[in-house]
């Protein structure tokens, strides 16, 4: 194969776009870092409908639990349902910062929501209060130090970041190619064409007063992928990409290290097989570590998990009665002893527990 075919076929793929175009042309130009989540794909997927039908039949339970909490967990499980369904609208989120100064702890960032998000979200959207036009848009704005704002760009289009970023994004309407620079576009493309929620960042040290990387082992990492698909099954990836090779293959020692020693603990079968299914390699600066389950081999850990919880549930049942038990041994036992009955009168003997009552009977001498 010659080199311009190469060529060719490396700018094929780099401009074969598996990320929603509108979503590109509306993410930050300067990000250094691209979260996507692809919620109709989790949807549709058979693995992700199986998952999805195991959540909705625990759905009852978990209210149930919430609402016997007290304070502000208890209304968790009133918003429950609104959730779900603001799960089953949207159909994808993709996330996109360029990072901040080492003593920041809120960059500035960027989500792009598509799906029903108008249906779901503008009644709950315009309680906020009065919004604030800004062109042809309506922007919702929360209050506090560091204020968010939303605004809906269309019915199935919603913007949702810091204020200077949302306003930016409507200016970048009229685009139409991506905003993002075309070394994070291409590995972000390359995590969304294998995974449905993803992360890509090229550059860590621009998050450091956020996420505490600064020093450390940490410091040593340059960019970071993680994704997680669920297409015909379950596939986990993360990559390191590392300062330097001594670094990469400490990395991978350490992991190595830590992996061993969970094993060695004796602990359960399937957290074993699941360590001893990790795929570690190493190649110059990057450090990669994969995971692979057939849809098989995850319907097997969900039974695995249920009979756990199962079994904890149990254990927990089984606790309580005892408790219930000796509390109340140890009320009989507290309580304060009988008052014997009074004496028999001289000359007399009291017979105690007859049908008719106790009775007194003289006695001759």
């Amino acid at each position: 194969m010659n080199r311009s075919l190469l060529l060719l076929l490396a700018a094929f793929a780099l401009n074969a776009q598996t990320l929603p175009p509108a979503a590109l042309q509306l993410s930050q130009p300067n990000a250094k870092l691209v979260i996507g989540i692809d919620l109709k794909n989790l949807r549709e997927s058979p693995t992700g409908k199986s998952l999805s039908a195991q959540l909705e039949s625990q759905m009852g339970d978990l209210q149930q639990q919430l609402g016997q909490q007290a304070g502000p967990v208890a209304q968790l499980g009133m918003f429950a349902p609104m959730l779900a369904q603001l799960v089953n609208d949207i159909d994808y989120v993709l996330i996109s910062s360029p990072g901040g100064s080492s003593n920041q702890k809120n960059p500035p960032f960027l989500a792009v929501v598509q799906g029903r998000v108008q249906t779901s979200l503008l009644g709950l959207v315009t309680m906020t209060g009065a919004p604030q036009r800004y062109g042809a848009n309506d922007i919702y704005q929360s209050t506090g130090a560091t204020p968010t704002s939303l605004a809906f760009l269309s019915q199935d289009t919603l913007l949702l970041g810091d204020p200077a970023s949302v306003r930016a994004a409507i200016d970048r309407q009229s685009r139409t190619t991506s905003a993002l620079a075309p070394a994070l576009l291409a590995r972000a493309n390359q995590m969304a064409a294998a995974h449905d929620i993803w992360f890509a960042a090229l550059d860590l040290a621009s998050f450091a007063g956020s996420t505490g990387m600064a020093a450390g082992p940490a410091s040593e990492i340059n960019g970071l992928e993680i994704g997680l698909g669920l297409r015909g099954g379950m596939q986990f990836d993360l990559n390191l990409n590392t300062k330097t090779e001594a670094s990469a293959r400490q990395f991978s020692s350490l992991l190595a290290m830590g992996i061993a020693a969970s094993g060695s603990k004796g602990g359960d079968p399937q957290t074993a097989e699941l360590l001893n299914k990790l795929r570690i390699t190493t190649e110059g600066t990057r450090l990669s570590i994969g995971l692979s389950l057939t849809e098989p081999e995850i319907e097997q850990f969900m039974r695995y998990a249920q009979q756990q919880r199962n079994l904890a549930q149990l254990t927990n049942g089984a606790q309580l009665t005892n408790r219930a038990q000796v509390t109340n041994r140890a009320q009989v036992t507290n309580q304060p002893p009988a008052t014997p009955p009074p004496p028999a009168r001289p000359g007399k003997i009291r017979i105690l527990g007859l049908d008719e009552g106790d009775r007194e009977i003289e006695v001759k001498r």
